[in-house]
């Protein structure tokens, strides 16, 4: 017979980090029992002493309603486990939006069991999951992600870049063509193609989609404020942009798909055209100034209020001499008051 196999992520190994009960052991008849029962219940009882350290919620996923396909629905679950879902789809969009905006299969798998385990660790419970808990994760979330970005995008393409029925058909046509031609949409001035990367547009989108207030995307997540708005973010903003002008290469609105199959390649030339230009660039630094300037400006569109910088609260060695001489002939009067 063939050896059992236990199939990744279920068996997920940063789940057996969580800290157990004192009272039950995996090694126990008990415990072995209750491993079995389900796939989806946290199995642990609490520690003897519970503590903000080392509390294990002990919560079963109520899965008993589905819906009408036959789909497991987030309103099934619990409290708790609706918590950790969605913490774990916040994070998972976050890395659609700054890693891989086109995960394939495998990926999509593997991201959904790390930002459940983080959901749990950050919550301090461990809930294990099976396939329909990382479905519901991933399932359709990266086309939601690149469909909403295109919603936002055309109203903006078409005021920016002043795409309107009243020019006619034939002059949109040929102001997108233009537009289009070696991507001087991507610059402040697309005639003159001066100021590449720094058209309106990029900062309007990232606004809009992940900076709209203080609780968005952009500001509770850590991936958008490591150094600035990241590459793979710019990236996906131009290809979101160029599909809205492809919309319009005809002079008129026609909508098109803004899928994997028609857009992960322009999107990847995108990623490979702002990579090579930071490498030409590199002495000048100008992709990371672009990309902290898009964030100082997104955090202030989102209204986030910056840490003031620290203040220095020690004395140096002059402060210290300083404060010998004044107190060489210094004698204190029992007269003073204070006020």
């Amino acid at each position: 017979p063939q050896p059992i196999t236990y199939i990744y992520p279920n068996a997920h190994p940063d789940l057996e980090q969580f800290p157990r009960s004192a009272s039950t052991s995996l090694d126990s008849p008990s415990a072995a029992t209750s491993h079995s029962d389900s796939s989806l219940g946290v199995r642990k009882s609490p520690p003897p002493t519970p503590s903000p350290s080392s509390t294990i919620i002990t919560k079963k996923i109520k899965t008993e309603t589905v819906g009408s396909r036959g789909r497991v629905r987030a309103s099934d679950f619990d409290d708790l486990s609706k918590a950790v879902l969605e913490d774990a789809i916040v994070d998972y969009r976050a890395q659609v939006c700054t890693v891989e905006p086109y995960p394939d299969r495998l990926q999509d798998r593997d991201w959904a069991a790390k930002v459940w385990v983080k959901a749990c660790e950050e919550r301090n419970v461990r809930i294990e999951f099976d396939e329909d808990i990382l479905k519901l994760v991933y399932y359709s979330t990266a086309s939601q992600v690149r469909g909403q970005l295109k919603t936002i995008c055309r109203p903006l393409v078409e005021s920016l870049y002043q795409l309107d029925n009243e020019n006619g058909r034939r002059k949109n046509r040929e102001k997108v063509e233009d537009l289009l031609d070696r991507i001087s949409f991507l610059y402040k001035d697309p005639k003159e193609r001066t100021g590449i990367y720094r058209h309106p547009i990029i900062q309007a989108v990232i606004n809009k989609m992940w900076f709209k207030n203080k609780q968005d995307d952009g500001v509770i997540c850590p991936e958008f404020g490591d150094g600035g708005i990241p590459i793979v973010t710019i990236a996906l903003v131009a290809t979101a942009v160029e599909c809205c002008l492809d919309e319009q290469q005809t002079g008129e609105h026609i909508d098109v798909p803004f899928s994997a199959l028609a857009y992960q390649e322009k999107f990847n030339i995108h990623l490979k055209t702002l990579s090579n230009f930071d490498e030409k660039t590199c002495e000048m630094n100008i992709i990371p100034r672009l990309r902290g300037h898009l964030l100082k400006n997104a955090r202030k569109h989102a209204k986030v209020t910056e840490a003031p910088q620290a203040r220095l609260t020690r004395l140096d060695s002059a402060d210290f001499e300083a404060a010998k001489r004044e107190w060489e002939d210094l004698v204190l009067s029992d007269n003073e008051v204070v006020e």
